[in-house]
């Protein structure tokens, strides 16, 4: 029937969110359909799998697929994991895992879209955390799929443990970056409680499972063609935790690769160059990556709010998601949520100050960056775009609000006090709108504050606020003062709201009373590590609720 429908309806249709439920969990994916199908000859598909904590509307926007299967004529469907989470296998060696069954969801919706279109191969690929459920479906369902790409994907111990060596094989390339954080080439073995294998490893049992032969090298790829099915890694100099895109528009990443163009050449059955030369040059000398939540109420015809969410130390963007908890905020609020990761596993907020940092990453200038790249695969409101932070990300997000209050509109940290050099660097700059929430039995970033030799490394909480109430230009005989319900005996809180300001933007600060190092209304750290999480307020909703009142533009 499809081949009656003009190009207008199927365009239309591409639009559409369909909706299957699996072990009882809502699913959903986004479809995109090319506007030269009318269903009289068959098209390719490829199935694009996201990262943990991100969506398929974040997927669309930063691979880009789409402008490619319009010009090349091939049908693209980006699936929503369930609670931002693929179950690639993990549920089966970690207690607290709830399985959920993508190898199901995915073999349905794939069957499903070959009952709805005339769709020829089936393509797929996945980033990070969405390579690693490409490596389980290509253990577990490879008859359904004629080419597998995972990039960045760390290949876990269970995923060796949950695939049998001697299943059909499927023919799979795996792209890893040289400076890939997430699966290094030595692999990892400090996260949680899963090891990542190395990439020899890597290969190893993919080389039994496909029966290969001998590699050739092809620069700097391994090649192994005498295969059942045939395998590849490639491993690409200065390329980092990221789908690598190449735009002249971009500040970031532009290594000369374009991981999407790649990502058809080897589905459509093109000479791949691996011996292609990587650019090491890139804006601010590193690669940089990011998670990016693109909720499903996202209208590409509507500037859209952003927030930046900067994780702890040590820690990654991945880790922020869960530990902030916003995106369920986003699906309901409708704004994009963004997760960098800082080099190091740390933001460089001390940089300039040679006692307390041994580089000169300016992260300041990486969010800005971050910014205008974002503005180049989404319709962003730039006068919309505002930080968070916890612990490091907090004192890192302080320094932004000092230096680029000019591109930020509003900020809120959780966990950090004021680092002694911002005082000075934030002298004759912007002034914007700060929220601010700390517990004081804190044991990672104390109430008092800390000193070193008697030098102090921060400052203490009412130091901290007293600081953003003066730099706003708030009186300090116009704060209003709340004691919240009180739900929890273990922590309560006090609401305090400095307002009005000369400079016309608020300081609030929500204290916490035997609160310790933990988001409010987010118990996810050790309360024995970190101390009691309040449950009095819900963090996330917070911040949203203070920042999505002001604007760049008044």
């Amino acid at each position: 029937m499809f081949k009656y429908l003009t190009p207008v309806l199927l365009m239309l249709a591409s639009l559409l969110l369909t909706v299957h439920a699996q072990d009882g969990v809502r699913r959903t994916h986004e479809l995109f359909v090319p506007s030269t199908y009318d269903g009289s000859e068959t098209m390719p598909l490829v199935v694009v799998l996201h990262s943990y904590g991100t969506s398929g509307k974040g997927m669309q926007a930063i691979t880009g697929f789409d402008a490619l299967a319009e010009t090349e004529g091939f049908l693209v469907t980006y699936p929503n994991a369930a609670d931002f989470t693929w179950d690639d296998g993990r549920s089966t060696v970690l207690e607290q895992a709830v399985p959920v069954n993508d190898v199901a969801f995915l073999f349905e919706l794939i069957e499903r879209l070959k009952a709805q279109y005339a769709i020829s191969e089936v393509y797929l690929a996945g980033f990070g955390h969405g390579g690693s459920m490409a490596y389980r479906f290509a253990c577990d369902a490879p008859q359904l799929v004629d080419k597998v790409l995972a990039v960045g994907a760390p290949f876990w111990e269970h995923n060796r443990a949950t695939c049998a060596p001697e299943g059909e094989p499927v023919e799979l390339m795996v792209v890893i970056g040289q400076k890939d954080w997430a699966a290094p080439p030595e692999g990892r073995a400090d996260l949680g409680t899963q090891a990542v294998l190395s990439h020899d490893e890597l290969a190893a049992f993919w080389l039994e499972r496909n029966g290969c032969g001998e590699a050739e090298t092809v620069g700097d790829a391994a090649v192994y063609a005498d295969c059942a099915a045939p395998f590849t890694l490639y491993t690409p100099p200065h390329i980092g935790h990221h789908w690598v895109r190449f735009n002249e528009n971009y500040h970031l990443n532009q290594f000369g690769l374009d991981m999407t163009a790649l990502a058809w050449d080897y589905f459509s059955g093109q000479e791949l160059d691996f011996a292609a030369e990587i650019n090491p040059d890139v804006a601010g000398g590193e690669p940089r990556g990011y998670s990016l939540y693109v909720p499903l109420s996202y209208d590409s015809s509507e500037a859209t709010a952003v927030i930046v969410a900067l994780h702890g130390r040590p820690g990654n963007g991945y880790e922020m998601v869960a530990l902030s908890d916003l995106n369920p905020v986003a699906d309901e609020e409708g704004f994009i949520a963004v997760y960098p990761h800082g080099i190091g596993q740390e933001w460089n907020y001390t940089r300039g100050n040679a006692s307390y940092t041994s580089n000169n990453m300016d992260d300041v200038q990486f969010l800005r960056w971050l910014v205008d790249d974002l503005a180049q695969d989404l319709n962003i409101d730039r006068s919309r775009f505002y930080v968070t932070g916890f612990s490091n990300g907090g004192f890192m997000t302080q320094r932004v609000a000092c230096e680029a209050g000019d591109t930020f509109a509003a900020f809120a940290i959780i966990g950090a006090t004021l680092f002694p050099d911002f005082p000075s660097i934030c002298e004759g700059t912007p002034v914007r709108p700060m929220l601010i929430m700390h517990g004081n039995a804190d044991p990672s970033v104390p109430w008092q504050g800390f000193e070193e030799q008697g030098i102090a490394v921060t400052y203490s909480i009412p130091e901290t606020v007293t600081f953003w109430g003066e730099r706003n230009g708030c009186s300090p005989d116009s704060v209003e003062i709340t004691e919240l319900p009180n739900e929890d005996d273990d922590t309560s809180v006090r609401h305090f709201v400095f307002s009005p300001c000369e400079s016309g933007f608020p300081v609030e600060f929500y204290a916490i009373d035997r609160g310790g190092h933990t988001i409010p209304g987010v118990p996810r750290l050790d309360e024995a590590r970190f101390g009691p999480t309040a449950s009095d307020i819900y963090a996330p909703q917070v911040i949203w609720d203070f920042v999505s009142q002001f604007s760049l533009e008044g």
